[in-house]
């Protein structure tokens, strides 16, 4: 397999890993707002936050299993530390609606705004490796 092929393969891994994170991410967001509202029980926010975990540690998987071609490494590293700080956030608030612990909502809010962070940045470097500033990838 030639390095543009490997960047291709390596690009579509990466496409897929950034469309479950922002599906995710869409869903984490949602989960706190019904949680805000207070429309679900805490076993049903608790399932969900794991649920959610389950979709970052995919895309987390997805991602370790590359070996980045140079020109990818930098995307590849901004996505699976979003992924990672997502993975983590979910963990936190699943904890935090268990246990009743507000400490851990907070950290688990702040984990969510870092991966978004990164994901954002992921975003803009896969856009500009691809030609396209501010191209419309997932996330």
């Amino acid at each position: 397999m030639s390095g543009d092929d490997d960047a291709r393969e390596q690009v579509e891994a990466i496409g897929e890993a950034a469309e479950a994170l922002w599906d995710a991410t869409r869903r984490f967001q949602d989960q706190l707002d019904e949680l805000e509202n207070e429309r679900y029980s805490r076993w049903a926010a608790y399932t969900a936050f794991r649920d959610i975990g389950s979709v970052f540690r995919f895309a987390l998987e997805r991602l370790r299993m590359e070996q980045p071609v140079p020109e990818l490494e930098e995307i590849v590293a901004a996505y699976l530390a979003g992924a990672r700080a997502g993975f983590e956030a979910a963990a936190d608030l699943a904890e935090a609606v268990k246990d009743g612990g507000a400490e851990s909502v907070e950290t688990g809010i702040q984990r969510l705004t870092v991966a978004s962070q990164h994901f954002v940045r992921g975003r803009y470097l896969l856009g500009a490796y691809l030609g396209k500033p501010g191209a419309d990838a997932p996330v």
